[in-house]
């Protein structure tokens, strides 16, 4: 309410009328607004906060791309100089917890084991927002340091070099007892569509020499257990056994690779078989199909013998900040 002096007589002013003292009348000047329908005007009005206000939500200033494209593998050019090499961490796709995995070398032995980890991720910070419009900032160059993002926060949240605090171990291998040139090593392949589940794949074999057999383990977050599944590699032996003329797959150099979980599934599993001419998986390989595998029902099933790949989807990501506004 503002109050002004007149020569003779005081006018008093709001937001809902006007009062002029003019000698012995009273006048009473309405507002032009309040002629309108509904007598309500919203000039000048200051507009409220709501958490709802999409402003008001936390900012993620995180780029995220697909993990998966079906040949997830771990680059170990570097294992033997480093002596142990930590991979990018997977996204789950609820973007709560992100998966990696460890490899170690250790000279003496030249053994190589492995380790996988999966760790919560903070949520982004809520960006300080204020009620009032920009014109009625007192200080905006204040405003303007507040609104930027957290450097630190957003370098550190996804990286696992800088994640321990809070990361649980789901798995290890090799560990157990020194044995010369062994090589074993753990690699997650992909998250389930809801993230409760991660497909990983251990390899496991003689370091320079001799062949590399895969295996697939799933993480269940609900019931907190890792399972191996070699039933799938049994059903793959046994269908070529009683479908083919040649020697049998246990007989041969073959393996699997998993490609990932089936879209929108967050139970079956798609792999790929090959078998190799020669002693080496070097060697010129040939398809043995894609066959799915269903954890929950723990049962087998071919997909195709005509080409590799199947209905997989990506469900995890990598990430990269993006602090450019």
């Amino acid at each position: 309410m503002t109050l002004l002096k007149t020569t003779r007589r005081y006018v008093l002013l709001s937001a809902t009328m006007m009062l002029t003292l003019t000698g012995l009348s009273l006048e009473v000047c309405m507002p032009s607004w309040a002629a309108q329908p509904g007598g309500v005007s919203t000039e000048g009005v200051v507009p409220s906060y709501s958490i709802d206000n999409p402003l008001n939500q936390p900012k993620d200033y995180t780029q995220y791309t697909p993990y998966n494209d079906g040949m997830t593998r771990l680059d170990l050019s570097w294992l033997e100089l480093k002596r142990f090499i930590r991979s990018r961490g997977v996204v789950s796709p609820d973007k709560g917890k992100m998966a990696y995995s460890e490899v170690s070398f250790i000279p003496k032995f030249r053994q190589t084991f492995s380790k996988i980890f999966v760790t919560p991720i903070a949520p982004p910070p809520k960006d300080p927002v204020s009620p009032l419009p920009e014109d009625q900032y007192a200080n905006p160059e204040r405003k303007a340091y507040m609104s930027q993002p957290d450097v630190n926060f957003f370098s550190t949240r996804l990286d696992p070099n800088k994640s321990f605090h809070q990361r649980q171990e789901l798995h290890k291998v090799g560990q157990y007892r020194f044995n010369d040139y062994d090589f074993k090593t753990l690699t997650v392949v992909d998250w389930s569509a809801t993230g409760s589940r991660l497909l990983m794949r251990q390899r496991s074999g003689i370091l320079y020499h001799g062949e590399r057999t895969s295996d697939i383990l799933v993480y269940d977050e609900p019931q907190g257990t890792v399972t191996i599944y070699p039933e799938i590699k049994r059903a793959i032996e046994h269908y070529w056994l009683t479908h083919s003329a040649a020697p049998p797959l246990k007989e041969q150099v073959w393996d699997i690779y998993p490609l990932g979980w089936a879209t929108g599934s967050d139970s079956t599993v798609l792999v790929t078989a090959w078998v190799y001419e020669g002693d080496s998986q070097n060697s010129h390989k040939h398809f043995l199909g894609t066959w799915s595998y269903d954890v929950v029902a723990e049962q087998t099933r071919l997909v195709s013998l005509n080409q590799p790949g199947g209905p997989f989807r990506s469900n995890g990501q990598v990430a990269e900040v993006e602090l450019g506004r």
